[in-house]
Parts: C-alpha cells; sequence; structure tokens
C-alpha cells in the first residue's frame, strides 16, 4: 500500500478518508490491518444497531457479479475503523454515500467531538420493485 492511498481527500477523488496521511510504521500497519482483516458490515451490525467509528476511508472495489451472464461491477469499498479496533467494510452504493455524507460534516470523523468518534447506524428501505436501499446515519 502507497501513502497516495492514504492521503486521498474526497475533493480530488471522491473518495472518502478521515485518516490523513499516513507515514510512520504503526499508522501504516493500522491501515493496512484495516483493509485485509476487515468483517462484512452487512454481516456483523444488524441494521439500526450502534458501532462506534473513529475512521472511515474508502478505496475503489470490485463488486464480484452474482451471474454468470453479468459482469463485474466497479464500486467503492467502504471501511469503517471502529473504536474497538475491530473493521468493517461494505461494498454497498448506499453506504459508501451515505460515509461520503458524514464525513463532508465530520471530516475528522468525530475526533473532533467530546465522546472522540461518531455513533452511526444502519438504516434500510425495501423498494417497491424487492431491491433495498441501505445508507449510514449518525445517531445520537
Amino acid at each position: 500500500m502507497s501513502n497516495e492511498l492514504a492521503t486521498i481527500s474526497a475533493n480530488q477523488t471522491g473518495l472518502a478518508n478521515s485518516i490523513g496521511a499516513v507515514q510512520t510504521p504503526a499508522e501504516k500497519k493500522r491501515v493496512l490491518r484495516a483493509i485485509n482483516a476487515a468483517e462484512s458490515l452487512n454481516d456483523a451490525v444488524t441494521t439500526g444497531e450502534v458501532f462506534e467509528v473513529v475512521d472511515i476511508f474508502q478505496t475503489p472495489g470490485v463488486r464480484a457479479s452474482r451471474n454468470a451472464q453479468t459482469p463485474d461491477m466497479p464500486c467503492l469499498n467502504t471501511y469503517f475503523l471502529l473504536k474497538d479496533g475491530r473493521t468493517l467494510m461494505s461494498q454497498s452504493d448506499g453506504i459508501a454515500r451515505g460515509a461520503q455524507a458524514i464525513l463532508s460534516m465530520f471530516p475528522n470523523c468525530g475526533r473532533d467531538v467530546e465522546e472522540g468518534y461518531l455513533a452511526l447506524a444502519v438504516t434500510e428501505r425495501k423498494l417497491s420493485n424487492g431491491n433495498t436501499i441501505k445508507n449510514v446515519v449518525p445517531v445520537d
């Protein structure tokens, strides 16, 4: 992993990142652990369950097709680094947009608020066509 990934700003590429420059070996290891050991957000958190986030970042990704007739599609991998040390990852477009909106208001991902983290939860809305729109929102 290069420093370019860690220094991506939302204004340059549309990717969200609250980590900033990654320079020390400890910082580099933290980001690599987050990428390589992330749990699925969908599997780890139920709708409405609160999780405490200290950092959010995104990388380009590829969503594997579930159908042999349909090609794989580009997406954003959104990583949530939690206060308890775990990392959750999602390839959901709605989650990615929600993360970007959150970081537009809280670019330090809550490090500048009293608690030192953001309490977030996943929301879901079922559409009449059977699709589900997921989002991530701050909670009190």
